[in-house]
């Protein structure tokens, strides 16, 4: 080659730029999320496949989920009960509406680390929006989610809990759910994708969450210092899904700081996704 050539060849100012279009645009994700939205049906196929290869071949089926689930409550909520020296007529409903959504949520949150590395084979060879895959997550556990909350309605109705019109603020809890689960997704997908040890990090900090978040234990048990509980995050998501299904009213604070953090995390997601959305498949 030539030096003319060569100088040509190594000269990288000479490559046009990319179009507008061609480039990674700001707030790609709300874009995203939007055209995943119009194509609901992929997303809402996947979570649905998801479910049935999890019981393919068993004689139970999803009943198992419901079998494992009661026995687990029982078994907490009598031990509660009795360390707590509570009422267990009182205690159980409440736990057991509390462990379904801690399942529910430490789902979302250990799953999100493994989005897209569970998925790497469809993200190399097929062009499908990463969102997707977000929105395939949070479906798939309110799936098993409402396995759950059978048992949760059984419980109810045998122990009298009055049930009012307040069930429905479950619907705005699990919308708010639904942001912040893409954001969580989109966040912790890239970052264990990136970086492999931080799965098992993040399924560490759940396991030690599970005990320093109300789901076992109620925040008037700490008597002068209920007050902490209440700097926990995930103490307002709890709320937020739990105390509709036990007739009662969320706090406007339990709603202002869920609100608060799915926006945070949704301005964090925006520039991760901005940022790295074209280097992920670099590193599955």
């Amino acid at each position: 080659m030539s030096e003319p050539q060569k100088a040509a060849y190594y000269d990288f100012s000479a490559i046009p730029p990319l179009p507008v279009s061609e480039k990674t645009k700001p707030w790609m994700l709300f874009h995203d999320i939007a055209d995943a939205l119009k194509n609901y049906d992929t997303w809402l196929y996947m979570a649905w496949s998801d479910i049935k290869l999890r019981y393919q071949r068993t004689v139970l089926g999803p009943f198992w989920m419901v079998l494992v689930s009661f026995i687990s409550i029982i078994c907490i909520a009598g031990l509660g009960s009795l360390l707590f020296k509570v009422r267990f007529s009182d205690f159980f409903p409440y736990v057991a509406s509390g462990m379904v959504i801690w399942q529910f949520i430490s789902l979302l949150i250990t799953e999100s680390g493994m989005v897209f590395l569970q998925h790497l084979g469809i993200i190399k060879n097929v062009n499908v929006s990463l969102v997707s895959f977000c929105m395939r997550l949070f479906v798939k556990n309110v799936i098993i989610l409402a396995h759950s909350l059978v048992v949760v309605s059984l419980i109810l109705i045998a122990y009298h809990v009055h049930v009012s019109w307040s069930l429905l603020l479950v619907v705005p809890g699990l919308l708010v759910a639904s942001f912040t689960s893409v954001a969580l997704s989109i966040i912790f997908g890239f970052m264990c994708a990136r970086f492999r040890d931080l799965l098992l990090l993040l399924q560490a900090i759940i396991g030690i969450l599970a005990f320093m978040t109300p789901v076992m234990w109620q925040p008037d048990m700490l008597g002068s210092k209920a007050y902490l509980a209440y700097f926990n995050p995930l103490t307002h998501y709890i709320d937020i899904l739990r105390m509709p299904l036990l007739g009662q009213t969320p706090p406007m604070m339990s709603y202002a700081v869920t609100l608060s953090m799915s926006g945070l995390l949704l301005i964090i997601a925006a520039w991760v996704y901005q940022i790295y959305r074209k280097r992920l498949v670099y590193w599955l």
